[in-house]
């Protein structure tokens, strides 16, 4: 009888000790999904700024382009200043999401860089639109 109590107090303790371990096992394994779905968010925010850089630089290889046919045609036909204006607002969002999310990076340089670009083509529309004012004056 003596021998059956202790192969059963045995058997609990091992019973307790199987439970800890498997609490920490669970643990464990709540961690390690934690960290692997860490990992997975920040690759993704890596690729959401690849791809944004991507489309701010497709786009920033176009503004230089459309600046120095403004500046070398001198008539401001053909472009909309509704347009440009649009572009700039969408540049300013952009600007102002970086900001208020704390993501400041490269990116925000290149949103800087377009903003810029639009902008003097947009002073250069102003300018060639005086400059077809006083060309049909004469």
């Amino acid at each position: 009888m003596e021998a059956r109590c202790r192969k059963s107090r045995r058997t609990m303790r091992t019973g307790v000790q199987m439970q800890r371990r498997s609490r920490h096992a669970n643990a464990n394994a709540r961690q390690m999904r934690r960290r692997r779905q860490y990992i997975k968010r920040k690759e993704e925010e890596k690729m959401t700024e690849m791809f944004e850089m991507m489309m701010l630089v497709c786009f920033g290889l176009s503004w230089p382009i459309s600046v120095m046919k403004s500046y070398r045609s001198r008539t401001a036909q053909g472009k909309s200043v509704f347009f440009q204006i649009a572009i700039i607002i969408g540049y300013v969002c952009g600007i102002m999401s970086k900001l208020t999310a704390g993501n400041i990076n490269y990116v925000l340089a290149l949103y800087l860089l377009n903003l810029l670009m639009v902008s003097v083509d947009l002073a250069l529309y102003f300018r060639n639109r005086r400059l077809d004012m006083e060309l049909a004056r004469i």
